[in-house]
C-alpha cells in the first residue's frame, strides 16, 4: 500500500495544508501538561545515565510532521465490528488477513494497468508518478490453508481475472481438489520428483481428443 501512497503526485495545495495541520496536532500534543512531566523526566533520567555532551538532549517528537513519514503510518481498518472500534489487518485471522493480502495485491495491478494506460495515451501519468513492470507474477501457495472451502472458487476467479490482465499473470500450487476442479484442465501443470536427474520435472496433463470427455476433468466453469 505504501508504495502507491508514495508514488500520488501530490499538489502543492495539499501539502501545505498537511504540514499546517499536522503542526497544529503536533502543538496541542506538547500543550498536555502530562507530556510535559514525561518529557522532562526522560531527559533528567537520560543524562543521569549518559553524561556525553554528544545526544545529551533526549526529547519525545511527534515525528508526523512531514508527509513521507504520514504515509508509512497509513493503515486500513475495518468495520463495523463486534467492538466499538475499527478492526487493524494484524488483528484479523488468518483466512481475511490472506483475502486482505490478496485485494491489496489486486489493487496494485488495478492501479499500475491505468497508469500504463495514461502512460501509452497522454506519455504521462496524471495522478502518481509510478513506473509500473511489464509482467507481474502472482504466486499464491496452498490457498486452501488459510482460506475456507466456500470462499476458494470466489479466490480463483479473481485469480482468473488476474491473469487476464496484460500486466499479470497467476501461478497456484495446491493440492486441494476443490481448487483443481475448477482449473481448465489445459492450464493444469503436475510436478513429479526425478530421481534420476535429482530435480523436479513439470508437465501438463494428458487430455482426451473429445471436448466431452475433457469436461470431465473439471466442474462447470459457472462454479
Amino acid at each position: 500500500m505504501y508504495r502507491l501512497l508514495n508514488s500520488i503526485k501530490w499538489s502543492d495545495g495539499s501539502k501545505s495544508k498537511i504540514a499546517q495541520r499536522t503542526a497544529a496536532v503536533e502543538q496541542a500534543f506538547f500543550e498536555e501538561k502530562s507530556i510535559e512531566i514525561l518529557a522532562k523526566s526522560l531527559d533528567t533520567q537520560w543524562n543521569e545515565y549518559h553524561k556525553d555532551k554528544r545526544y545529551s538532549s533526549a526529547q519525545i517528537k511527534f515525528n508526523s510532521s512531514d508527509l513521507e513519514t504520514i504515509l508509512k503510518k497509513v493503515e486500513v481498518t475495518f468495520s463495523p465490528t463486534e467492538i466499538t472500534r475499527s478492526y487493524k489487518s494484524d488483528e484479523l485471522g488468518d483466512g481475511l488477513r490472506s483475502l486482505f493480502y490478496l485485494s491489496v495485491v489486486d489493487t496494485l495491478l488495478d492501479i499500475e494497468e491505468k497508469i500504463t494506460q495514461e502512460l501509452s495515451k497522454n506519455g504521462t501519468s496524471e495522478n502518481f508518478d509510478l513506473l509500473p513492470p511489464i509482467l507481474t507474477i502472482v504466486a499464491i501457495e496452498e490457498p486452501e490453508n488459510h482460506i475456507s472451502p466456500q470462499i476458494l472458487g470466489r479466490v480463483i476467479e479473481r485469480l482468473k481475472t488476474i491473469s487476464a490482465n496484460p500486466n499479470s499473470q497467476s501461478v497456484i500450487t495446491s493440492h486441494s481438489p476443490s481448487i483443481i476442479k475448477r482449473i481448465d484442465p489445459s492450464n493444469i501443470r503436475y510436478f513429479r520428483t526425478c530421481s534420476d536427474k535429482e530435480c523436479s520435472e513439470v508437465k501438463a496433463l494428458t487430455l482426451p481428443d473429445k471436448e466431452k470427455e475433457i469436461s470431465q476433468f473439471n466442474i462447470s466453469k459457472k462454479l
